[in-house]
């Protein structure tokens, strides 16, 4: 959140959780002042935020039964992805890209949560209600997890898009509260302008 426009706020964030499960949740952070909210995109419009929705539903019926029909500790969380994955994945599916970081999903799980994708698909395209949509919805997520970048292991052709994400998803730095925070922006600038000239 907040996923639409200025006045009336949705105040609610999707995510997978450390208690395992992944779906929408309270968008209710402790206040503490070194955590500032940070916008990954522009907002969503409308017709974004109602195609989000479908988006995070598939997702969270997807990887909650991986988790599930796996028995991964915690469901999941940490192997098939942890809060910025999910949220990651449905940005990419919506925008074609992501700017959230990190990004921690490891391909075994990821290539896992793309097969139950796809029988959902299958089941969707056989269902007798028209559901274009849907699959259509399900055609990017697959595509999401084929295409979205793992920050797991630091390389050189991945460092420029690497550091350009964690730049998207540093508050601005007048308002950093530690001398680490503003050092690591420094860093990541620098690495961006070394990887790209």
């Amino acid at each position: 959140g907040p996923l639409v426009g200025a006045k009336d706020r949705c105040n609610i964030q999707f995510y997978m959780a450390i208690e395992g499960l992944c779906g929408w949740h309270s968008n209710h952070n402790a206040a503490v002042p070194w955590v500032h909210p940070v916008s990954t995109c522009d907002l969503y419009t409308p017709e974004l935020a109602i195609r989000a929705t479908r988006l995070t539903a598939m997702c969270a019926v997807v990887l909650n039964a991986v988790g599930t029909e796996m028995d991964l500790p915690f469901g999941g969380y940490g192997l098939t992805g942890v809060c910025n994955d999910t949220a990651a994945i449905v940005d990419f599916a919506l925008r074609g890209e992501t700017n959230v970081h990190p990004l921690t999903s490891t391909g075994r799980f990821l290539m896992l949560a793309r097969r139950r994708m796809n029988q959902l698909k299958d089941g969707l395209l056989a269902s007798e209600e028209p559901m274009e949509k849907e699959v259509q919805d399900l055609k990017d997520l697959m595509k999401a997890t084929t295409k979205i970048h793992t920050d797991l292991h630091a390389s050189p052709s991945s460092a420029s898009e690497s550091a350009r994400r964690m730049l998207q998803c540093l508050a601005p730095e007048e308002d950093l509260p530690f001398t680490l925070n503003v050092e690591c922006k420094r860093i990541m600038e620098a690495i961006r302008l070394e990887v790209d000239r």
